[in-house]
Protein backbone atom coordinates (compact mmCIF):
# COMPACT_ATOMS: atom_id res chain seq x y z
CA UNK A 1 0.00 0.00 0.00
CA UNK A 2 1.41 3.32 -0.71
CA UNK A 3 2.81 5.58 1.74
CA UNK A 4 -0.29 8.51 1.05
CA UNK A 5 -2.93 5.24 1.39
CA UNK A 6 -1.90 5.06 4.95
CA UNK A 7 -1.51 8.47 5.44
CA UNK A 8 -5.46 9.02 4.31
CA UNK A 9 -6.55 6.01 6.45
CA UNK A 10 -4.87 7.72 9.44
CA UNK A 11 -6.16 11.18 9.06
CA UNK A 12 -9.70 9.15 9.25
CA UNK A 13 -9.20 8.21 13.01
CA UNK A 14 -8.86 11.74 14.12
CA UNK A 15 -12.04 12.59 14.22
CA UNK A 16 -14.75 10.65 16.90
CA UNK A 17 -18.62 10.66 17.29
CA UNK A 18 -21.36 9.20 14.73
CA UNK A 19 -24.69 11.45 13.12
CA UNK A 20 -26.76 10.28 10.33
CA UNK A 21 -26.00 10.67 6.65
CA UNK A 22 -28.74 11.39 4.00
CA UNK A 23 -29.99 9.31 1.33
CA UNK A 24 -27.62 10.61 -1.77
CA UNK A 25 -25.77 8.56 -3.63
CA UNK A 26 -25.73 5.10 -3.27
CA UNK A 27 -22.59 2.44 -2.83
CA UNK A 28 -21.66 -0.93 -2.73
CA UNK A 29 -22.24 -0.97 1.06
CA UNK A 30 -25.76 -1.52 1.28
CA UNK A 31 -26.23 -2.82 5.08
CA UNK A 32 -26.54 -0.20 7.98
CA UNK A 33 -24.21 2.18 9.01
CA UNK A 34 -21.20 0.80 10.90
CA UNK A 35 -18.07 2.30 12.64
CA UNK A 36 -15.08 1.39 12.45
CA UNK A 37 -12.83 3.21 14.50
CA UNK A 38 -14.11 6.94 13.90
CA UNK A 39 -14.31 6.07 10.61
CA UNK A 40 -18.84 5.65 9.28
CA UNK A 41 -19.41 2.84 6.60
CA UNK A 42 -22.46 4.09 4.90
CA UNK A 43 -24.34 3.11 1.70
CA UNK A 44 -25.09 6.78 1.31
CA UNK A 45 -22.74 9.90 1.76
CA UNK A 46 -24.13 12.68 3.10
CA UNK A 47 -24.68 15.98 1.20
CA UNK A 48 -21.73 18.24 0.82
CA UNK A 49 -21.87 21.30 3.84
CA UNK A 50 -22.88 24.35 2.34
CA UNK A 51 -23.02 28.19 4.06
CA UNK A 52 -26.49 29.20 5.81
CA UNK A 53 -27.35 30.85 2.13
CA UNK A 54 -27.07 27.50 0.53
CA UNK A 55 -23.90 28.19 -1.63
CA UNK A 56 -20.20 27.03 -1.05
CA UNK A 57 -18.45 27.84 2.13
CA UNK A 58 -14.74 29.23 2.60
CA UNK A 59 -12.74 27.15 4.42
CA UNK A 60 -9.05 27.62 5.89
CA UNK A 61 -5.96 28.21 3.09
CA UNK A 62 -8.57 29.67 0.63
CA UNK A 63 -7.05 32.79 -1.24
CA UNK A 64 -9.45 35.29 -1.15
CA UNK A 65 -9.64 39.22 -3.29
CA UNK A 66 -11.00 41.43 -1.39
CA UNK A 67 -12.47 44.73 -3.15
CA UNK A 68 -13.55 48.19 -1.52
CA UNK A 69 -15.52 49.85 -4.50
CA UNK A 70 -14.41 53.66 -4.13
CA UNK A 71 -11.64 52.88 -1.72
CA UNK A 72 -8.96 51.03 -3.68
CA UNK A 73 -6.34 51.43 -0.96
CA UNK A 74 -8.85 49.17 0.58
CA UNK A 75 -8.46 45.94 -1.57
CA UNK A 76 -6.36 43.40 -0.71
CA UNK A 77 -5.39 39.81 -1.56
CA UNK A 78 -5.51 37.30 1.36
CA UNK A 79 -5.30 33.88 2.79
CA UNK A 80 -7.62 32.62 5.21
CA UNK A 81 -5.70 31.42 8.01
CA UNK A 82 -5.77 28.47 10.03
CA UNK A 83 -8.68 30.11 12.57
CA UNK A 84 -10.95 30.97 9.86
CA UNK A 85 -9.82 34.71 9.46
CA UNK A 86 -8.39 36.96 7.75
CA UNK A 87 -6.98 40.65 8.15
CA UNK A 88 -7.71 43.79 6.23
CA UNK A 89 -6.95 47.33 6.55
CA UNK A 90 -8.94 49.24 9.52
CA UNK A 91 -11.75 46.57 10.28
CA UNK A 92 -8.65 44.24 11.55
CA UNK A 93 -9.61 40.29 11.69
CA UNK A 94 -12.74 38.98 10.21
CA UNK A 95 -14.32 35.57 10.22
CA UNK A 96 -14.60 33.75 6.67
CA UNK A 97 -14.79 30.37 7.30
CA UNK A 98 -18.01 28.73 6.85
CA UNK A 99 -19.06 32.23 5.09
CA UNK A 100 -20.31 32.02 0.94
CA UNK A 101 -18.47 34.70 -0.86
CA UNK A 102 -22.04 36.57 -0.40
CA UNK A 103 -22.10 36.09 2.71
CA UNK A 104 -18.59 37.18 3.52
CA UNK A 105 -19.08 40.26 1.45
CA UNK A 106 -22.05 41.69 3.65
CA UNK A 107 -19.92 41.01 7.14
CA UNK A 108 -17.06 42.97 5.52
CA UNK A 109 -19.19 45.90 4.05
CA UNK A 110 -21.16 46.35 7.73
CA UNK A 111 -17.37 46.30 9.42
CA UNK A 112 -16.66 49.21 6.84
CA UNK A 113 -19.98 51.11 7.72
CA UNK A 114 -19.67 50.98 11.62
CA UNK A 115 -17.10 53.13 11.43
CA UNK A 116 -15.28 54.12 8.40
CA UNK A 117 -17.21 54.15 5.27
CA UNK A 118 -20.70 55.41 3.92
CA UNK A 119 -22.98 53.08 2.09
CA UNK A 120 -19.70 50.59 1.07
CA UNK A 121 -19.89 47.88 -1.72
CA UNK A 122 -17.64 45.02 -1.00
CA UNK A 123 -16.79 42.12 -3.52
CA UNK A 124 -15.60 39.03 -2.35
CA UNK A 125 -13.67 36.64 -5.35
CA UNK A 126 -12.00 33.17 -4.37
CA UNK A 127 -8.56 33.60 -6.23
CA UNK A 128 -7.76 30.07 -4.75
CA UNK A 129 -10.35 27.54 -3.23
CA UNK A 130 -8.76 24.17 -1.19
CA UNK A 131 -13.02 23.68 -0.77
CA UNK A 132 -12.75 22.59 -4.47
CA UNK A 133 -10.65 20.29 -4.31
CA UNK A 134 -10.77 16.71 -4.72
CA UNK A 135 -7.69 14.32 -3.57
CA UNK A 136 -7.01 11.32 -5.31
CA UNK A 137 -5.11 8.38 -4.22
CA UNK A 138 -3.98 4.93 -4.86
CA UNK A 139 -4.19 3.09 -7.97
CA UNK A 140 -3.98 5.93 -10.41
CA UNK A 141 -1.79 7.22 -12.95
CA UNK A 142 -1.54 10.48 -11.22
CA UNK A 143 -2.28 10.93 -8.54
CA UNK A 144 -2.92 14.43 -6.61
CA UNK A 145 -4.92 16.77 -5.78
CA UNK A 146 -7.81 18.20 -8.40
CA UNK A 147 -10.03 20.86 -8.82
CA UNK A 148 -13.84 20.39 -8.72
CA UNK A 149 -16.78 22.11 -9.89
CA UNK A 150 -20.53 21.41 -8.80
CA UNK A 151 -21.03 19.08 -11.71
CA UNK A 152 -18.05 16.83 -11.05
CA UNK A 153 -18.26 12.93 -10.88
CA UNK A 154 -16.46 10.04 -9.69
CA UNK A 155 -15.59 8.83 -13.08
CA UNK A 156 -14.38 12.57 -14.32
CA UNK A 157 -12.31 13.03 -11.38
CA UNK A 158 -10.80 9.29 -12.37
CA UNK A 159 -10.30 10.68 -15.67
CA UNK A 160 -8.15 13.59 -14.29
CA UNK A 161 -5.96 11.35 -12.33
CA UNK A 162 -5.08 9.67 -15.34
CA UNK A 163 -7.38 6.69 -14.50
CA UNK A 164 -6.44 3.35 -13.08
CA UNK A 165 -2.91 1.81 -13.23
CA UNK A 166 -2.56 -1.94 -14.13
CA UNK A 167 -3.46 -2.94 -10.59
CA UNK A 168 -6.13 -1.27 -9.48
CA UNK A 169 -8.79 -3.19 -8.18
CA UNK A 170 -11.77 -0.97 -9.94
CA UNK A 171 -14.47 -2.61 -8.60
CA UNK A 172 -14.15 -1.27 -5.25
CA UNK A 173 -13.29 2.73 -4.98
CA UNK A 174 -13.69 4.38 -1.54
CA UNK A 175 -14.82 7.55 -1.41
CA UNK A 176 -13.96 9.40 2.09
CA UNK A 177 -16.37 13.20 2.61
CA UNK A 178 -16.10 14.57 5.49
CA UNK A 179 -19.09 15.98 7.60
CA UNK A 180 -20.08 17.28 10.63
CA UNK A 181 -16.76 16.90 12.05
CA UNK A 182 -16.87 13.01 10.82
CA UNK A 183 -15.49 11.09 7.33
CA UNK A 184 -17.80 8.85 6.02
CA UNK A 185 -16.80 6.23 2.86
CA UNK A 186 -18.44 4.36 0.72
CA UNK A 187 -17.37 2.22 -1.89
CA UNK A 188 -18.46 2.02 -5.46
CA UNK A 189 -17.95 -0.44 -8.29
CA UNK A 190 -16.44 1.72 -11.54
CA UNK A 191 -16.72 -1.31 -13.83
CA UNK A 192 -20.65 -0.87 -12.61
CA UNK A 193 -20.76 3.17 -13.26
CA UNK A 194 -19.39 2.76 -16.81
CA UNK A 195 -21.55 0.19 -17.87
CA UNK A 196 -24.31 2.52 -16.47
CA UNK A 197 -25.16 0.09 -14.34
CA UNK A 198 -24.72 2.07 -11.05
CA UNK A 199 -25.26 6.28 -11.29
CA UNK A 200 -21.87 8.05 -11.02
CA UNK A 201 -21.90 10.04 -8.05
CA UNK A 202 -20.69 13.53 -7.62
CA UNK A 203 -17.36 14.17 -5.86
CA UNK A 204 -17.15 17.28 -3.90
CA UNK A 205 -14.49 19.34 -2.92
CA UNK A 206 -13.08 17.86 0.33
CA UNK A 207 -13.75 14.67 -0.27
CA UNK A 208 -10.77 11.87 -1.01
CA UNK A 209 -11.18 9.18 -3.64
CA UNK A 210 -8.94 5.82 -3.18
CA UNK A 211 -8.89 2.84 -5.53
CA UNK A 212 -7.10 0.46 -3.81
CA UNK A 213 -4.80 -2.69 -5.32
CA UNK A 214 -6.47 -6.03 -6.31
CA UNK A 215 -4.58 -7.02 -3.97
CA UNK A 216 -7.06 -7.23 -1.79
CA UNK A 217 -5.48 -9.18 1.29
CA UNK A 218 -2.66 -6.71 1.39
CA UNK A 219 -5.35 -3.67 1.83
CA UNK A 220 -7.49 -5.57 4.26
CA UNK A 221 -4.20 -6.61 6.57
CA UNK A 222 -2.89 -3.14 6.85
CA UNK A 223 -6.53 -1.63 7.03
CA UNK A 224 -7.20 -4.31 10.35
CA UNK A 225 -3.47 -3.27 11.49
CA UNK A 226 -4.65 0.43 11.68
CA UNK A 227 -8.31 0.38 12.83
CA UNK A 228 -7.40 -2.28 15.37
CA UNK A 229 -9.83 -4.33 17.50
CA UNK A 230 -12.80 -1.90 15.96
CA UNK A 231 -12.03 -3.42 12.51
CA UNK A 232 -13.95 -6.89 13.32
CA UNK A 233 -14.06 -9.01 10.33
CA UNK A 234 -17.77 -8.13 9.24
CA UNK A 235 -16.86 -4.52 8.83
CA UNK A 236 -14.18 -4.94 6.61
CA UNK A 237 -16.28 -7.19 4.47
CA UNK A 238 -18.73 -4.51 4.21
CA UNK A 239 -16.04 -2.47 2.23
CA UNK A 240 -15.58 -5.33 0.05
CA UNK A 241 -12.00 -5.78 1.15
Amino acid sequence: MRPVFRCLILGLLAVSGCTTASNYEPSLFSGEQQVIGTTVLTGALPEPTTAADGNPQIVANDVLTVNVYGAAQLDRTVRVDANGEIALPLVGSIEAAGASQRELENTIALAYARDYLQSPQVSVFVKESVGQQVTVDGEVNRAGIYPVTARSTLLQVIAQAGNFSSLANNRKVLVFRPSGGLRYVAVFDVVALRNGRSPDPHIFGGDMVVVPSSAAKLVRHELKDLLGAAASVGSLAALGL
